[in-house]
């Protein structure tokens, strides 16, 4: 196939295929991590400290993919040389049933993503909506990845059955929403301050990126055995969906010599997390590495002390079925957790139902005059004009003062209930 795109030409080009042989000065450069993927040797990106994780996260999901190849012997390869394997792809992904105009139309867009592919190296801004994870502000950056044909999702969504958030930050992206707030927090106008002040309160509860129902909506989208880029704490991660599980691939540098931790479970929205091997099984983790894998996913390069590489010396037999039963335990706690937050998400959209339905409801009506022919004697005095024995009217009245008395008394019950109800689902949610 021909074409009339013009490559940069450059030493780096060697190190794609025979290996680099001089790290020139000023250019960046990036360690590689082989790994087992069904049975294959595939090469996966290291993650500098403060590197360029959207061209990491693109380049690791081709790899996985089996769309691009390197050489088998290489440990390390430069910048220019990964943005000319992406211009590769994207030439080799021209579609060959396009007429003469679209396929001139389609390189024309592969010129002209020649300029925008740089902004890889040094990073990019998702500017995200909140109402979808594959919801954001498109860019010719962003254009990218669909000329890759890789999806881009990220997990900070709001729930739609909350009404305030639904109201205040609806379809709004990150930079519009943040406009807001701080236009109108102190505004004059009731309306707008207190829309102001509920986005605020958005972007404060979900201040980690990812909401629990971000990541309801991810297991719906994302497709079974799909690799995907996805958009967390201002970090691209390579993502992949296998068994009904999501799992981050480990790009974290302190991790580069670690053989067994190369998959990350994305099941909580809290920062905890577990560590899986190329065959996802559950990576038992020691006391004495507690500390080495904080620091690796501080993406520090000191050196990862002894302990933490050491392997088991307990049998291969044993080793199976000790990791079989923290599999088994791990997807035991994960339903549970599930269940308790689904149930959470349940209770409070009740609240948020009942409390709607009291305001919207009419006051009480008055409590009901006196009869007219019984004169209320002031306090202290004694009554002049007592009914006589069997008066229809004052029992009648009698009778509706307790029929008031017990109605203001269940709505203040009920009152209490909801306010416990809604106090037991936010501590839940804290």
């Amino acid at each position: 196939m021909t074409s009339d795109v013009q490559f940069p030409q450059s030493t780096t080009q060697q190190a794609t295929r025979e290996g680099p042989t001089d790290i020139s000065e000023g250019e960046s450069w990036y360690e590689i991590k082989w790994i087992l993927w069904n049975s294959k040797r595939l090469p996966i990106l290291v993650q500098n400290k403060n590197g360029p994780c959207p061209l990491i996260a693109l380049c690791n999901v081709l790899f996985l993919r089996g769309a691009v190849n390197i050489k088998s012997n290489l440990e390390i390869i430069s910048s220019e040389g990964l943005l000319q394997l992406l211009l590769n792809q994207m030439l080799e992904g021209t579609p060959k049933t396009q007429t003469e105009g679209e396929t001139l139309n389609y390189q024309q867009n592969i010129q002209d993503t020649i300029a925008i592919l740089p902004k890889l190296h040094t990073g990019l801004d998702l500017n995200v909506k909140f109402n979808r994870v594959d919801a954001y502000e498109f860019t010719d950056t962003v254009g990218v990845f669909d000329l890759l044909n890789v999806n881009l999702y990220h997990g900070w969504i709001f729930d739609p059955a909350n009404p305030v958030y639904h109201h205040a930050v609806g379809e709004k992206t990150y930079n519009q929403l943040v406009e807001m707030v701080i236009s109108d927090k102190n505004s004059n106008d009731p309306d707008k301050l207190t829309t102001a002040t509920s986005a605020e309160e958005f972007l404060t509860e979900s201040a980690s990126q990812l909401t629990f129902h971000g990541l309801i909506e991810l297991h719906k989208v994302v497709l079974e055995e799909e690799f995907c880029v996805f958009f967390r704490n201002n970090h691209f991660n390579t993502l992949l969906r296998r068994g009904g599980k999501l799992y981050l691939l480990v790009t974290d540098y302190g991790f580069l010599n670690e053989s067994r931790f190369v998959w990350e479970a994305l099941d909580t929205v809290d920062g905890d997390t577990q560590f899986f091997d190329s065959s996802f099984n559950l990576v038992s983790t020691s006391d004495n590495q507690v500390s080495v894998l904080e620091g690796a996913h501080s993406t520090s390069k000191t050196e990862t002390p002894k302990e933490a590489t050491a392997e088991s010396s307990a049998p291969h037999q044993s080793h199976q079925i000790a990791s079989q039963a923290d599999s088994d335990k791990y997807n035991f706690e994960l339903a549970e957790k599930l269940v308790r937050e689904a149930q959470l998400k349940e209770d409070e959209a009740l609240a948020w139902k009942m409390m709607s339905e009291e305001s919207s409801s009419p006051p009480p009506p008055p409590p009901p005059s006196p009869p007219s022919h019984v004169v209320t004697p002031p306090r202290g005095a004694e009554p002049s004009n007592i009914p006589a024995p069997g008066d229809s009217t004052w029992d009648e009245r009698l009778r509706q003062q307790d029929q008031e008395q017990s109605r203001i008394r269940h709505q203040r019950e009920g009152r209490t209930q909801i306010e416990d109800d809604i106090e037991d689902t936010r501590c839940g949610l804290l």
